[in-house]
């Protein structure tokens, strides 16, 4: 970090954000040999010196979806770091802690923020969030999970094997629902057998509470239903962090959704650019952080830009076991029907050092009139290690028949990706 001096500073680029999509948009920008100021926020919060061991376990399963800020890249000799207050001042010029930081461009990566809670009586209950989790010192006795997305199943898991009783209450039609239903039927049916108590297809969810218990009241099928549990943890679709920025001055459209981005990650004030979760939920996964946020800083020093529906950025679900899924944004699918060929494989093998049964997985894919691959989901021990060949086909444009020259997986997996292109 720096110690800024005088008022007034000028960078080819800034970036605007503490997150996943920051660090790798200044670190990209610091590659390719350019000085980079990266403009955080606000002080960091005071990290206590002793956490119990429950609170370290819940800090890495945060760090797995992002919750946890990565550290500030002061090792990079080209990042100059700023903190304070951000917002855009006037043209080509951000304030930052009094101090304005003039630029040629500008990448927006400030991230998500939880959204809100629009269940009846949550003010009353008093739930958890995901990202206060680390706040308790030992796990809950009873505790309900309220959500349908891959976070909620994440977290159902991890409490369980935690030591919590886990009710985890599906707050769509089904549990991850912008998944194909296939690959979400192997996650639920491994919760379950976890011990989770799954609740799916609630008509209506209200919470209440009674001095320190709290209800959680479900009516599905026509019958209603009471669990008392000790906490609620509420797992709520993020939102854009974007509060404070006066995007206004800076003439940057944006919405309820994000700041609205072209193909090259542009807004439509040509000069500065977004990325991560600021532009949009379906961008605030670590993975989708970490690809868009190098994207934006290449494109902001390129001479040639590159397409962002050129890039493959898987979707990792990391439960037990995990799903990614790649091609199709999240909730097009769902609305619309992936389009293509559908092709699937199931299975089912052992786990290495593990002594129960063989656990189930499946890959499916769907291809164009060319065998070409559209789109992919893996749900499987190991399905980021079966998903590379799929991702390698994917950016080559490469038809499916040739998964059976490919062999980064081992013999047994790369038999399973080409028994697909036989289909």
């Amino acid at each position: 970090m720096i110690d800024p001096i005088g008022h007034s500073r000028s960078y080819a680029l800034v970036v605007l954000g503490e997150g996943v999509a920051a660090v790798a948009a200044a670190r990209e920008a610091a590659r390719r040999g350019r000085r980079v100021a990266l403009l955080l926020p606000e002080e960091p919060a005071p990290n206590p010196t002793q956490l119990s061991n429950f609170a370290r376990t819940i800090r890495e399963c945060q760090a797995k979806l992002g919750l946890v800020p990565p550290p500030p890249p002061v090792d990079e000799p080209r990042i100059d770091i700023f903190r304070g207050p951000l917002r855009f001042s006037r043209y080509r010029t951000v304030s930052v802690g009094g101090i304005e930081v003039r630029f040629r461009r500008a990448i927006v990566a400030t991230g998500s923020r939880p959204g809100p809670v629009a269940l009846a009586g949550a003010d009353a209950a008093g739930p958890l969030y995901p990202h206060k989790l680390d706040r308790l010192t030992a796990p809950p006795g009873r505790l309900a999970v309220i959500g349908s997305d891959g976070a909620a199943c994440f977290w159902a898991q991890q409490l369980q094997r935690l030591g919590s009783e886990v009710h985890l209450v599906a707050s769509g039609p089904r549990l991850l629902e912008t998944s194909d239903e296939l690959a979400a039927r192997i996650v639920v049916g491994q919760l379950q057998a976890e011990g989770v108590a799954v609740y799916d297809g609630c008509e209506e969810v209200v919470l209440d509470r009674t001095g320190n218990r709290r209800g959680v009241l479900i009516r599905r099928d026509g019958q209603r239903e009471k669990v008392l549990v000790d906490e609620v943890l509420v797992c709520t679709v993020p939102q854009p962090n974007l509060a404070q920025l006066s995007l206004e001055t800076a003439a940057v459209s944006y919405g309820e959704r994000g700041i609205g981005v072209d193909d090259w990650l542009r807004t439509s004030e040509r000069s500065i650019f977004a990325a991560g979760g600021a532009c949009g939920s379906e961008f605030a996964s670590p993975e989708a952080e970490e690809a868009t946020g190098r994207l934006a800083a290449r494109n902001a020093l390129a001479w040639v830009p590159r397409r962002l529906s050129r890039c493959v950025i898987p979707r990792c679900t990391p439960t037990d076991p995990p799903v990614v899924e790649l091609g199709f944004r999240p909730g097009r699918a769902a609305a619309t029907g992936p389009p293509g060929d559908r092709r699937c494989v199931e299975f089912r093998e052992s786990v290495p050092n593990q002594s129960h049964a063989p656990r189930e997985g499946c890959v499916i894919v769907h291809v164009d009139h060319r065998g070409r691959l559209l789109g992919a989901t893996v749900a499987a021990v190991g399905a980021e290690e079966l998903a590379v060949p799929l991702m390698l086909l994917m950016q080559r444009r490469w038809p499916l028949r040739a998964l059976g020259e490919l062999t980064t997986c081992h013999s047994g997996r790369a038999r399973l990706l080409a028994a697909l292109a036989q289909k």
